[in-house]
């Protein structure tokens, strides 16, 4: 992954004589857990600023079969939920973390996104600014922006691993800084504005 790596084994001093397949990620960074997730779910994970990003441990055991998967999936999923962190699929490419008290308010819409070759290749972000997003979005939607009032809040962690279209990338942008109260107002003039959102 981008910059530091980590590796997470089990000893054998550890592990039962006669155990079957086993996970153990014993007090993994975040940013691990999320890219490992991400690659099993094969998603990009949206996460949100909210979410407590605290290392974690995982253990799992399949003593009489290959686990498929899903159930790899579902021992980080049930972890996140214990944390408080729901795990919201968004449409067939992303999948959104949020803290559970505030999942009846995310609204996943990528579903809704015009068709596109995937053009902009990997995005890594690890606590940046909101107005690097903001660049970002000029420069990705060819719009300029009117105005220049502050767009508060960051990005804690994005690492996107695979090509995204261009809608998908605003897309994500824009989810973004929506978590950060900012809404991107679009104009008929090729231009775009900031609007803070209330809380």
């Amino acid at each position: 992954e981008a910059g530091q790596g980590h590796t997470y084994t089990l000893s054998q001093a550890t592990r039962p004589p006669l155990a079957g397949n086993w996970l153990q990620l014993q007090n993994a960074a975040f940013k691990d857990l999320l890219d490992l997730f991400s690659r099993l779910a094969g998603r990009t994970v949206l996460l949100h600023p909210a979410v407590d990003r605290a290392s974690g441990s995982l253990e799992a055991e399949w003593p009489n079969h290959v686990p498929e998967r899903a159930e790899i999936i579902g021992v980080f999923t049930k972890h996140f939920d214990q944390k408080g962190v729901s795990a919201i699929l968004d449409g067939e490419e992303f999948l959104q973390l949020v803290p559970t008290n505030l999942s009846q308010a995310a609204s996943p819409r990528s579903k809704e996104l015009p068709a596109g070759a995937p053009e902009i290749g990997a995005i890594h972000l690890e606590n940046v600014e909101c107005a690097t997003l903001v660049q970002m979005y000029a420069e990705t939607s060819g719009r300029r922006r009117i105005g220049s009032d502050p767009v508060i809040g960051s990005v804690p962690y994005l690492n996107v691993s695979r090509p995204l279209s261009k809608p998908k990338v605003l897309y994500v942008l824009e989810t973004f800084l929506r978590w950060n109260n900012a809404r991107i107002v679009l104009s008929d003039s090729n231009t775009f504005s900031i609007e803070r959102v209330q809380r």
